[in-house]
Order: structure tokens, then sequence, then C-alpha cells
């Protein structure tokens, strides 16, 4: 299994972030991205995925607002779902065109967006 990480400072030079992006020829639990900063916790798996997306969270206080979108290629809206109190939420691609998407986050004033391959 490939992995790569990728590391952002702020400008003091303080590591703030790490992201792990991990991929396989064979799309599993295992093939997802991972970030982390000195609050929030994600993981999007699995990426590359056949349909169905997972993004998990930790850190985002209970009763926070969360609007998930997921956008294709031309910029459109596919879908979209609003939750509160939920650390995982589950999207299903399977009948949309292979191709990228990005999924944008959007919780307490902060936003995080991820790019999605679905194959």
């Amino acid at each position: 299994m490939a992995q790569k990480y990728t590391y952002y400072y702020d400008a003091a030079g303080n590591r703030i972030q790490v992201l792990l992006f991990k991929s396989s020829e064979v799309a599993s639990p295992a093939d997802s991205i991972i970030e982390r900063s000195a609050e929030v916790e994600f993981r999007l798996y699995p990426n590359p995925t056949k349909g169905l997306i997972t993004l998990e969270t930790a850190g985002i206080e209970n009763g926070t607002r969360m609007i998930c979108s997921i956008w294709n290629e031309s910029g459109q809206l596919v879908m979209q779902q609003t939750v509160v109190n939920s650390h995982s939420i589950c999207f299903d691609l399977s009948n949309r065109p292979n191709g990228f998407y990005i999924l944008r986050l959007q919780y307490g004033g902060k936003q995080k967006s991820w790019n999605i391959l679905k194959q």
C-alpha cells in the first residue's frame, strides 16, 4: 500500500496539519484520506471508490451543524446533506458517472474539501 504524507506549517514554522493519503490497487476501508489538525480529525474512505464513500469526523463539538456537499467536475452540486451530532456521513455515488468529485464540508464557520475519484 502506498502512503503519502503532506505537512502544513504556520508562518512561525510550526506544523499545524498532516494529510495522509493511502492507496492500493484494491479499494478497501484502508484506502483513505486522514487529515488531522490540533482540534479535528477527518477520515474519508474508500478513495478511490466504486460508489459508497464515508466521511468520519472527530473533535467537532456536539450540536455543530455540518453541511456536506458533493460537486462534479463541471462545478454542479450533485448531492448535499445537513447533519447535526453525527460523526459518520455516508454518500452513494454508484449512480453517478466515473470521474473526479469534490466533497466540501462546512462546519462551525470553517470549511474543508477533498477530491474523490469515482471509478
